[in-house]
């Protein structure tokens, strides 16, 4: 499966630029989905090669990693994708809690972890995504404010 673009309706519109990575696209399809409804532009990266793709070729303001079974590979991948960013997006990394001490590695080279329980609003909410566009509208935060956290 090649690197799937979520289409929005003008890009230069879009709030900000999201890259999300996990080995299941259909896994983060709540993720996916919060991530449009709050305006973001969007693409999904299944494996190593699309993710450094999509970050060689793209600015993006945020990339939220899912881990991997192979926790070796999830450091590798986070590696990867900080060196071919263009910019210094905001790396978040999403992990099961219970897995979070075999993904020591990962866990240093995140800017920021959650826990994989966490609702995908809240961790639209944590990844800060749709905050301009809410102050652009002169709107409250009409889906949560503040940061969430594990």
């Amino acid at each position: 499966m090649g690197m799937m673009t979520i289409p929005w309706t003008d890009k230069a519109a879009a709030s900000e630029q999201v890259l999300v990575v996990a080995a299941d696209a259909d896994a983060v399809a709540p993720l996916r989905d919060e991530m449009i409804r709050r305006g973001a532009g969007l693409a999904v990266a299944t494996d190593v090669a699309e993710a450094a793709l999509a970050a060689r070729t793209r600015r993006f303001d945020i990339v939220i990693v899912a881990a991997r079974d192979d926790a070796a590979a999830t450091a590798l991948l986070l590696r990867i994708v900080r060196a071919e960013a263009l910019g210094a997006p905001r790396i978040l990394f999403i992990v099961p809690t219970a897995d979070a001490a075999r993904h020591g590695a990962s866990l240093l080279l995140a800017d920021e972890t959650m826990a994989s329980t966490l609702s995908a609003k809240r961790i639209a909410d944590a990844a800060g995504v749709g905050v301009a566009l809410a102050l652009q509208s002169g709107s409250a935060f009409g889906y949560g404010s503040g940061r969430a956290s594990a």
